[in-house]
């Protein structure tokens, strides 16, 4: 989906992003450099909200990136949002490309994460030393 690759930049350029029947995310600004003003470090922030609608702004915004028709925007969103769900629903990890993932945790509570739970559940393989059997072993 073309569409996924315009999440983080719109997400940069307005500070939130709406996922329909997902939820929202939020940019929050978290410290700010007494000495210049500019915000050093933000955080991401997600409200689930089943009952969200599409975004206009978002929509026009993909339309004009992707120089298509919106009503091909509205569709490869909600074709973005559908799958996101099914795998959800099945209990599986969703990426948002290049910003989080999502999972359900106990209790179907929607949770969002910067990192992935499998990589680091994943446990990294060590190679272990060859083992030279010498013909006495066998006799």
């Amino acid at each position: 989906m073309k569409i996924a690759k315009l999440f983080r930049p719109f997400l940069e350029l307005k500070h939130y992003l709406i996922l329909p029947s997902i939820g929202k995310l939020e940019v929050v600004s978290a410290e700010i450099n007494p000495l210049t003003g500019k915000i050093e470090k933000n955080f991401i922030r997600f409200r689930e909200d089943k009952n969200i609608s599409p975004d206009p702004e978002f929509l026009e915004y993909v339309s004009r990136h992707l120089k298509a028709d919106a009503c091909i925007s509205t569709a490869d969103l909600q074709c973005f949002c559908n799958s996101t769900n099914e795998l959800l629903i099945q209990g599986f990890e969703v990426e948002i490309p290049a910003i989080g993932f999502l999972h359900m945790e106990s209790g179907n509570q929607l949770k969002f994460s910067g990192k992935s739970i499998y990589k680091s559940a994943a446990k990294e393989l060590t190679p272990k030393p060859a083992i030279f059997l010498t013909a006495s072993f066998w006799l």
